[in-house]
């Protein structure tokens, strides 16, 4: 009789531990799986920073290339963002009034 409650006990102790175990690896796979999940948020948001750059990066050196190579192109940009006028041209400027535009 007492073999078989030791067995039994023995039995039990091995079925806890086991599940034990169980519920420590699953928790561990589980907070594993969340990390990796947020890792590959994290790098679509990064490879899609990256691609926009790249982007920017296209259309600054196609505008820096433009600027080097068509003095048009020039001439416009330095009239329109630095306000040059040539000798002997005048330059105006208008203040706008929002009652007047207004319909």
């Amino acid at each position: 009789m007492g073999t078989k409650i030791f067995i039994r006990f023995l039995a039990v102790f091995y079925l806890c531990v086991f599940v034990g175990l169980g519920i420590l690896f699953f928790n561990f796979l589980g907070q594993n799986y969340r990390e990796m999940e947020s890792l590959r948020a994290r790098e679509a948001h990064l490879e899609r920073m990256v691609e926009l750059r790249e982007q920017e990066l296209e259309r600054k050196t196609e505008t820096a290339q433009r600027l080097r190579e068509d003095p048009e192109y020039l001439e416009r940009v330095i009239r329109q963002q630095l306000g040059y006028i040539g000798p002997g041209e005048f330059l105006f400027r208008f203040e706008e009034d929002d009652e007047f535009f207004r319909f």
